[in-house]
């Protein structure tokens, strides 16, 4: 498909995201600190980045928004596997390329977070398309442009303490 570029990140959703953060902590993962998304998301996380640009994503939700209802319906469900992020070049071309093969689940959406950094806060900018629940049962799937990648993969966090060096696959 035109405009993904390969994998980005897995989601795991939690109803709480302290005792989420614990979890992973106790499995030998160093999260970086927690940051609070966008208003309209309503959701905060964790991230656990790898060198390989990759990472996975502790989520919960913080405010019930029209944007986090699948969180929230996945969550009810028991899914905490939630979702599969996919990397993109551009989230608007493929929104369209969504839209035209009968997959897509609106427009493009920005968001960002703010993320404290050893030489001083940056904000981390993002810009992400939905394909539709429909078309990925059991698995929210969206593609990912970073628009500011030197934000997230934290080289003060890629070091992991169980040795894991990114993500290959999600199944």
């Amino acid at each position: 498909m035109p405009h993904i570029t390969g994998l980005d990140h897995a989601i795991v959703a939690v109803n709480d995201l302290t005792a989420g953060e614990a979890a992973v902590e106790r499995l030998g993962f160093r999260p970086t600190p927690r940051g609070l998304h966008s208003p309209h998301m309503g959701t905060a996380n964790s991230t656990i980045v790898f060198h390989g640009n990759t990472y996975f994503e502790v989520l919960g939700v913080v405010a019930e928004t029209e944007h986090n209802q699948a969180i929230r319906d996945g969550l009810e469900a028991g899914h905490h596997l939630f979702g599969v992020a996919l990397k993109t070049d551009s989230a608007d071309d493929a929104a369209a390329a969504f839209a035209k093969d009968g997959i897509g689940a609106g427009p493009a959406n920005a968001f960002a977070r703010p993320v404290e950094m050893p030489g001083g806060d940056r904000e981390a900018a993002f810009r992400t398309a939905n394909i539709a629940a429909s078309a990925t049962p059991g698995a929210y799937t969206f593609v990912c442009q970073h628009l500011t990648p030197d934000v997230v993969w934290r080289t003060d966090y890629l070091d992991q303490p169980n040795a894991v060096v990114g993500v290959k696959e999600v199944v």
